[in-house]
């Protein structure tokens, strides 16, 4: 059995994946989620992340469309976490939105996924449809890369197409969507691993260090 300590609370931020061991007796009762653990298959962190005394995990399953999505929440021992892992790079997912690649990496960022096509390349299941959103992750820790990274984006006409959704996480908590960062409106709603709020688009260089 892992310990609390082997993966620190900071491990366990909105998007992040986390795989358990279905042996442990505390997943008998529950057949539906022993089946999906026991081929080595994993949930999503979601808010607030963790119980207030750090003990258990707040995470969901989102199933393959069997014809419409259904995502269950769940809350479990952190105890019984063997591994946790950041959303995979999208470049391992797919090799389209080259341009977007490219400008996630003129600002030192690594450009992940967390929805379909991250569930599928996760777990070998059909996930991916021809409505299927493209859901994009950047994490972002210096306002330096925030400054040209920004620059870069806006350059990237794919981020126009409905179907790519783009979130900025800043410091591994306030995320927010390019699509609102770029509307008409001098405000954003931030989402934050344990609340979400609205804030104005000058907020994000303080959720940043540098100068």
């Amino acid at each position: 059995m892992s310990s609390t300590k082997s993966f620190g609370p900071e491990r366990f931020h909105r998007h992040a994946f986390v795989w358990f061991s279905a042996e442990d007796a505390h997943f008998q009762s529950d057949s539906s989620l022993r089946d999906w653990l026991e081929p080595g298959r994993p949930l999503i962190v979601r808010r607030p992340c963790l119980s207030a005394d750090g003990s258990e995990v707040c995470v969901g399953l989102a199933l393959p469309p069997n014809p419409i999505k259904q995502r269950i929440a769940y809350s479990l021992p952190r105890a019984l976490v063997r591994e946790v892992s950041a959303p995979p790079l999208w470049k391992d997912c797919s090799t389209d939105l080259e341009p977007l690649q490219l400008a996630a990496e003129a600002g030192g960022a690594e450009l992940r996924t967390f929805g379909s096509h991250a569930w599928q390349h996760l777990t070998g299941l059909p996930y991916v449809t021809e409505t299927s959103d493209i859901d994009l992750l950047l994490f972002l820790n210096c306002r330096q890369c925030w400054e040209t990274i920004s620059q870069s984006l806006e350059q990237v006409c794919a981020l126009k197409e409905p179907g790519i959704d783009l979130e900025i996480v800043l410091s591994g908590d306030a995320s927010f969507s390019w699509r609102e960062f770029v509307g008409p409106s001098t405000r954003v709603l931030f989402k934050g691993n344990s609340r979400v709020w609205l804030g104005e688009k000058s907020d994000i260089v303080d959720c940043l260090p540098g100068k």
